[in-house]
């Protein structure tokens, strides 16, 4: 029998004890929780429903100015071979850019002859080719000097002739006196209701009743600044005519008739510097058109002291080559 040292059988003892204490002792129950599961602390300030914000979307929207330009040389002749890169555009003093460029042709294709250049679809826009504005056409209406009678058959003679406005046509309807006028347009209803408020705005004789005696402008003007007395003498016999006045006041009559006179004259005057402005201004503004342009004036005519010349008829149109 082997005899161990005290110390030694103390440490044997302790070792057993603790390694018999360990397997007596019921094992631990498992962790409920483990790291991956672990719950968040809750925040008692965050909102009871969490919203999921959209991204902020911003529209914008581009409106396209259509500019017609038509370009001569010293001839007065058109120049179709620009490009884009020939032109800028301004607006206030800054430089535009040019989206869209279009050459327009004359004839019965220009629609389908027209070449865009650099063109840009914008959302919204027709797939289709627009019809392209070839001819622009003006009835002009000398609404001053028209009787009644021959303004309503020009006003049934335009209106039919508007009833058969092609797709590539607009119209205008202007007036020497400035009033009941449309601009251009392919409107055919439009243009038709305005034909209908056209009448005689005379200065001379409103409402294009004739006064009594019934004195012309050039009469007047032969008896005013040429004391033509045979022309004073026909105003003088219908004077007396129309007033039912008898032999014995044919002083009277003439001094009505100087009278009348005077004021046809006046008149007169007026309305051919206010027509002759106007037809100007229709002339310049037609030579800036593109295409086919074609001005119709319905007029019956009317009397100017001095005869218009080529020459004055073509500076209306600021060109420097031939008009016609």
């Amino acid at each position: 029998m082997v005899k161990l040292p005290a110390s030694f059988s103390r440490a044997v003892l302790l070792v057993w004890l603790t390694a018999a204490g360990a397997q007596s002792l019921p094992p631990l129950p498992a962790t409920a929780t483990s790291t991956a599961q672990t719950t968040p602390p809750i925040d008692k300030n965050a909102p009871e429903i969490t919203q999921k914000e959209a991204p902020a979307v911003f529209k914008t929207r581009v409106d396209m100015v259509s500019v017609p330009v038509v370009v001569r040389d010293s001839k007065g002749h058109v120049v179709a071979t620009l490009t884009k890169e020939n032109f800028q555009v301004f607006d206030r003093g800054k430089p535009q850019e040019i989206i869209r460029f279009t050459v327009e042709k004359s004839g019965e294709q220009t629609a389908k002859a027209a070449k865009t250049v650099d063109a840009t679809p914008t959302e919204g826009e027709p797939a289709g080719t627009p019809d392209i504005p070839e001819r622009f056409l003006v009835y002009l209406f000398d609404d001053m000097h028209l009787r009644f009678e021959d303004l309503a058959r020009s006003r049934d003679a335009a209106g039919r002739q508007l009833a058969k406005l092609a797709k590539t046509d607009r119209a205008a309807i202007y007036t020497t006196s400035g009033q009941n006028q449309v601009e251009f347009t392919d409107d055919i209803d439009k243009l038709h209701a305005d034909l209908l408020l056209i009448r005689n705005r005379s200065i001379s004789s409103p409402a294009g009743m004739a006064q009594c005696p019934d004195v012309s402008y050039y009469m007047a003007d032969r008896i005013i600044n040429y004391d033509d007395g045979a022309a004073l003498g026909v105003a003088t016999q219908e004077a007396m005519a129309c007033l039912n006045l008898p032999s014995q006041a044919q002083s009277a009559a003439g001094a009505t008739a100087q009278s009348v006179a005077q004021q046809v004259f006046d008149a007169g005057q007026q309305e051919t510097h206010v027509t002759l402005a106007v037809l100007k201004d229709v002339v310049r503004r037609m030579s800036a058109m593109p295409g086919q342009r074609i001005v119709v004036l319905i007029s019956p005519g009317f009397f100017r002291r001095q005869s218009i010349s080529r020459t004055e008829a073509k500076s209306w149109t600021g060109l420097s080559g031939p008009t016609w």
